[in-house]
């Protein structure tokens, strides 16, 4: 676990569905501390990822879809929460970008629009069984190492599954979906790449630009916009994070860089712990997040320094995503949303003594 007293480390480095009332509410107030929002009661406290795109802010949620953005006076937000119906596991962070999110249970897979996620022909469902018949199951990597589907910046998204291998199951595959958003979604392209024919389990799945990073419990493989696959390390890389332009991944007690997403070079020695921290960019900084703890990575020279902010109001709710909306930093928790002031938001954690 990563301990409480993680301050300071320096690291040497080289819905379709019916869609709720909608609600018009006066912002919530800035704060020094972490208060939680109260918009988000009930079924709608459970939130696993949140996007936001400078115009509003989204949410999912186990059952709702939920997006704020300002009224026309610019002052009053809005609030409203969708059904998104497609339950999955609470281990999966699914995908939101500023045009689509996604949600999967079994074996079927919704992609949807952000601006319209109850509209009819807004929305695309697929039944991977249908169009694998060695399908056997989606995989959803452990939220705080990936989100589970990858959509890269033209809207192409990639579904890593397990295929069955003669009588049992192994094998990794994924479904490239191309979506075409006009005044209705529309699936272009579909194809089926065979990642891998291991049973190994999957550990991350990123988007690299256009390209793609999927990496199991061997290997790093790299697929590029043409799908063709190259192994880019024979070791597993995950909890990829940038800073100042440079890619860097985590195994173990290794830190690995990478410019291009085909070559990885070791760069130094890290606290093993920190493989277990959910990497994130935020206002052009780099934070990550661990249980109710947030910290900021800086790069300084050939050293990397972690601070641990200040998360007064936060303990005990174990964090999924954090962004900023309207001057506010919102941080999504598996048992409530919370809100704080930006201006406050990088003041460090004051540590007890004793």
């Amino acid at each position: 676990m990563l301990r409480q007293s993680l301050f300071i480390i320096l690291l040497s480095l080289m819905i379709w569905g019916c869609k709720d009332d909608l609600d018009v509410e006066e912002p919530v107030e800035p704060a020094v501390s972490w208060l939680e929002d109260e918009r988000f009661l009930f079924e709608t406290k459970v939130q696993f990822n949140t996007h936001a795109d400078g115009e509003r802010i989204h949410f999912m949620g186990r059952d709702h879809f939920s997006t704020i953005e300002l009224a026309a006076d610019d002052t009053t937000e809005v609030i409203q929460h969708a059904f998104h119906w497609l339950n999955y596991n609470q281990h999966g962070r699914m995908p939101i970008t500023d045009e689509l999110f996604i949600t999967a249970s079994q074996n079927i897979v919704r992609i949807a629009s952000t601006l319209n996620p109850v509209l009819q022909g807004a929305s695309q469902y697929i039944n991977l069984a249908e169009l694998d018949p060695d399908f056997a199951f989606i995989e959803t990597p452990s939220f705080w190492m990936s989100e589970a589907i990858a959509v890269n910046e033209e809207n192409v998204c990639l579904i890593p599954y397990h295929y069955r291998l003669t009588d049992n199951i192994g094998g990794i595959r994924v479904l490239k979906v191309k979506v075409a958003l006009n005044e209705f979604m529309t699936i272009a392209e579909t194809e089926i790449i065979t990642i891998s024919d291991s049973g190994f389990p999957i550990r991350s799945i990123y988007a690299f630009g256009n390209d793609f990073l999927i990496t199991d419990d061997r290997n790093v493989f790299f697929l590029d916009q043409n799908n063709q696959i190259t192994v880019a390390a024979e070791f597993p890389v995950s909890n990829l994070f940038q800073i100042n332009g440079q890619w860097f991944g985590i195994r173990g007690e290794k830190l690995y860089r990478t410019v291009d997403g085909r070559a990885w070079t070791e760069a130094g020695t890290i606290n093993p712990d920190l493989g277990l921290v959910s990497y994130d960019q935020l206002v052009g900084k780099t934070i990550g997040v661990f249980n109710s703890q947030i910290f900021l990575f800086e790069l300084e020279g050939d050293q990397l320094q972690i601070s641990e902010l200040n998360n007064d109001g936060l303990f005990g709710h174990e964090i999924t995503s954090v962004d900023v909306f309207n001057g506010k930093v919102y941080a999504a928790t598996l048992s409530g949303v919370f809100v704080k002031d930006l201006e406050h938001f990088w003041e460090e954690r004051v540590q007890e003594e004793g």
